[in-house]
């Protein structure tokens, strides 16, 4: 009796070399990447709600090893009604742009062939035009403030230049001095909540035998960029009652 010996068909006889075919499936990679889905990426500038004076600004945020690429977007003034946009994807984790004056919103996520992480969004402002000059309302230059009938109070108004059609808080500084010698009495800070106003009544130097005491005030304003603007200094006299 004969005996056949059979050979499959993924092996040939190649010289007597006996080969065995083998197939080699292609990689996914989306089985190999780690999920982003929960990444949260650490930004390291510019911080949020950020104002400005400078219109080169450098975004920069932490690597993750799961990551393979960043999807960064940049809009002016909101995702909603954009007139610019920077959309891209990078790899690197630095992106440095020179923005015109304007407030922005930006937001980055962290990508990979498997997943996408949801976007960090954050605001900014970029502002290099100074505040409007501070308005002296009272008391008025040259004006007469006497002791028995008027508040020894400086009041005044402040405003920011408008950016994309808002304007911004501002705070100022307000310097008052004894007009003949320069000699400065006292200075007075308003942060962007409180009002813009400042009672003297303490400041005031002791009454001599003069009727009255000449004095200047001025106020310098800052914006929350720290641009300024600065009024002329006004004078006043106080009588004493």
């Amino acid at each position: 009796m004969s005996t056949h010996t059979y050979i499959p068909q993924s092996l040939r006889l190649l010289g007597g070399v006996l080969l065995l075919a083998v197939t080699i499936l292609p990689a996914c990679t989306e089985f190999l990447s780690q999920s982003v889905e929960e990444v949260v990426l650490h930004i390291n500038s510019p911080a949020d709600s950020l104002y400005s004076q400078d219109h080169q600004l450098t975004f920069w945020w932490e690597a993750d090893n799961r990551v393979e690429s960043y999807r960064f977007q940049l809009v002016q003034p909101d995702f909603s009604n954009p007139i610019r946009i920077i959309d891209t994807t990078v790899i690197d984790t630095r992106l440095t742009f020179s923005l015109e004056e304007g407030r922005y919103l930006w937001r980055i996520r962290a990508e990979n062939a498997a997943s996408e992480s949801t976007y960090q969004l954050q605001s900014m402002v970029v502002d290099t035009t100074a505040p409007r000059s501070p308005d002296l309302q009272f008391p008025s230059n040259e004006s007469n403030l006497a002791l028995d009938t008027d508040i020894p109070e400086l009041r005044w108004n402040s405003q920011d230049s408008p950016i994309d059609g808002v304007r911004f808080p501002t705070q100022d500084s307000v310097i008052l001095a004894i007009s003949s010698t320069g000699q400065e009495l006292g200075r007075f800070f308003r942060s962007k909540n409180e009002a813009s106003s400042w009672n003297i009544q303490s400041l005031l130097p002791p009454q001599t035998e003069a009727d009255s005491v000449h004095l200047r005030w001025k106020v310098v304003s800052f914006d929350l960029a720290g641009n300024r603007a600065e009024s002329n200094w006004l004078s006043f006299q106080i009588i004493w009652p």
